[in-house]
């Protein structure tokens, strides 16, 4: 029996690429927040808002330091060190799904 003849059909609904999760560090935030934003909120005294899916990345990591102000992530997934940096700075993370 040859297997070439059920090969395609064992691969037919075969995805390449299953577990697709760009990521970002928490060290890059600050530089997603575009400069007018980053005025109106220290005027104001609010947080700015970084939708990481807009940046092309879905999971955020805790590596290297935190922004200089809270920020507000959303994001579909993040890791746990990098939420504890995020709210220790007084910012907050929301999920995506």
């Amino acid at each position: 029996v040859s297997t070439q003849s059920t090969w395609g059909m064992r691969r037919f609904n075969f995805k390449k690429f299953k577990r697709f999760c760009p990521t970002i560090n928490v060290e890059q935030l600050w530089a997603k927040v575009p400069l007018k934003e980053k005025l109106a909120c220290k005027k104001s005294g609010e947080l700015p808002v970084v939708n990481l899916l807009r940046h092309g990345a879905f999971k955020l990591l805790g590596s290297g330091a935190p922004p200089p102000q809270g920020l507000i992530v959303k994001c579909r997934s993040l890791s746990r060190k990098a939420e504890l940096k995020i709210k220790e700075n007084g910012g907050a993370c929301v999920l995506i799904p």
